[in-house]
């Protein structure tokens, strides 16, 4: 199990490791902290560094309207 932090802290070892390591499981579980702000912005840096890797589901129409 990896921490968010440690995917995105560059401090805790080299980058290239843990996205490699993250990467062997195929389930990421995050605990929101539940200050709007501090979500948004995890989940923005989360969702870049998946387009960024190329990994990761896109889920087509998710947020659009019903």
């Amino acid at each position: 199990m990896i921490e968010l932090g440690e995917l995105l802290d560059d401090r805790l070892k080299p980058r290239a490791a843990v996205i490699e390591e993250a990467l062997r499981g195929d389930v990421t579980i995050w605990k929101s902290v539940g200050l709007a702000p501090q979500d948004s912005m995890i989940a923005t840096i989360v969702v870049e560094r998946a387009e960024e890797l190329g990994v990761g589901t896109v889920i087509e129409d998710y947020d659009r309207p019903n």
